[in-house]
């Protein structure tokens, strides 16, 4: 055999080498890319759901506020219609300024006692406010 049949041989096989390393590496990298995108995929599709969950919490927050608000609206403006009809209904019958007397009957005897407008107002809201929103249905 001649030097230039072997060193041909030794190139033949060296590539020969080189080709089946680079192969094997390839595949290897193909591989590690494969498990790279299906854990990219996994922590994609975890950070998804818990992005839908969130959503789903913030948007139930928001709704559930915004009825409350409505809620709080609606009771204000029963309570400012109920005090405009109270105000109305008691207006000249009873005093601005100064003190109510009410009798107070006891099992000893009578009493009689200082009332407020006010005070006045205030006992008698709860049943009034009661039937004023059943009349006007609100």
């Amino acid at each position: 055999m001649s030097l230039e049949t072997i060193i041909e041989k030794i190139r033949s096989d060296a590539g020969a080498e080189v080709e089946k390393i680079l192969e094997d590496h390839r595949a290897k990298a193909q591989a590690v890319k494969e498990e790279a995108e299906k854990a990219a995929a996994a922590q994609t599709a975890g950070i998804l759901k818990d992005a839908e969950r969130e959503g789903r919490l913030e948007g139930g927050r928001i709704l559930t506020r915004a009825r409350l608000d409505r809620q709080l609206a609606l009771l204000e403006a029963r309570q400012s219609l109920v005090t405009e009809v109270m105000d109305k209904a008691f207006a000249g019958k009873l005093p601005k300024e100064g003190k109510l007397k009410r009798t107070v009957v006891l099992k000893d005897g009578v009493r009689e006692e200082e009332f407020s407008r006010d005070r006045l107002m205030g006992e008698m809201r709860p049943n009034l406010e009661n039937e004023i929103v059943e009349i006007l249905e609100i």
